[in-house]
C-alpha cells in the first residue's frame, strides 16, 4: 500500500506533465516528461524494494502478534518487495495515457493485458503457490 501511494502520486504528476505537453503540441517535451516519470518511478520502486527487504520483517512483527500471520507475511515478503519496482510502468503509463487523453488506446491495451493474464493464469494454474511453499 505504501508503495502504491507514492506510485499513484507519480501517475498524477505524469498526468500533469504529459497533459501540458500534449496540449502545447510539444513532442520533445512529452518525450522528456515520459522519460523523467519512468526514471523517477523506477528509482523509487527500487528504493522501496530495498526498504521492504531491510525493514519488512521488523515491520511485520510490529503490525501483528499472530504467529500464523507473521509466517504467511514473511513467506510473501519477496512479492511485496518486488511489487513497487514491477508496478512502475503500470502507474506511469496510466498517468501518461490519461494526461495525453488516450483513453481508447488505454482501453485497448487493457483488453490485451487481460487476455495475456487469462492465458498465463490458465497455463500456470496447476502451479498454484507451490513455489511459495503452500501447504494445500
Amino acid at each position: 500500500m505504501v508503495g502504491s501511494f507514492f506510485l499513484d502520486g507519480l501517475a498524477t504528476a505524469a498526468e500533469q506533465l504529459c497533459g501540458r505537453t500534449v496540449g502545447a503540441h510539444d513532442r520533445s517535451g512529452f518525450v522528456e516528461a515520459t522519460k523523467r516519470v519512468l526514471v523517477w518511478g523506477f528509482l523509487f520502486g527500487v528504493r522501496q524494494r530495498y526498504s521492504f527487504v531491510f525493514v519488512g520483517v521488523p515491520l511485520i512483527d510490529l503490525m501483528t502478534t499472530s504467529d500464523a500471520v507473521r509466517e504467511a507475511a514473511r513467506r510473501f515478503m519477496l512479492f511485496a518487495a518486488l511489487a513497487p519496482a514491477l508496478g512502475v510502468a503500470a502507474y506511469a503509463f496510466d498517468g501518461i495515457y490519461i494526461g495525453a487523453t488516450w483513453a481508447r488506446d488505454m482501453r485497448n491495451l487493457m483488453v490485451v493485458a487481460l487476455a495475456i493474464y487469462l492465458a498465463a493464469w490458465w497455463a500456470l494454474r496447476g502451479l498454484a503457490m507451490a513455489a511459495c511453499g503452500s501447504r494445500s
